[in-house]
């Protein structure tokens, strides 16, 4: 799954964005590494990407919580834009189909692909970091 995440993240970017990437472990291992990542004023933005499927306990719920607020944080504590490419979904035929790997269906019939989330959280981190970076450049007064 997060490979094609991180396939569609990259073709998102092609041309728009010099992009670097690190692997986490797990979702909940992205807080740490983002957060570092963030520090580092080398990069603009970062793009959190991974998996969280339900299981047969409540621990996604608690997993899925934790690294989006966390995740959250970090953009709020560093002022780096962080982009959300974390799949919360209930098994596996979901995760094909955010990831862009499989056509969802509906009571036997085929509906309109999702596309890859990860290429889409890529659009919306780089264009984050571009409104962060005419706000940067805004005058005080010159508003709209």
């Amino acid at each position: 799954m997060t490979d094609a995440l991180e396939r569609g993240a990259l073709a998102a970017a092609n041309g728009t964005a010099t992009v670097e990437t690190f692997s986490a472990a797990g979702s909940f291992e992205l807080l740490a590494l983002t957060r570092q990542a963030a520090a580092n004023t080398a990069f603009h933005g970062v793009l959190a990407l991974g998996c969280i499927i339900r299981g047969q306990t409540r621990h996604d719920e608690f997993l899925g919580h934790a690294v989006t607020s966390g995740l959250a944080r970090i953009a709020i504590e560093t002022g780096v834009p962080i982009g959300l490419g974390v799949l919360t979904v209930e098994n596996e035929q979901q995760a094909l189909v955010r990831a862009g790997l499989a056509t969802p269906r509906a009571r036997g019939k085929i509906k309109p692909a999702h596309g890859n989330k990860g290429e889409e959280a890529m659009h919306a981190l780089i264009a984050s970091i571009h409104e962060a970076r005419r706000i940067a450049r805004s005058k005080p007064g010159g508003g709209r």
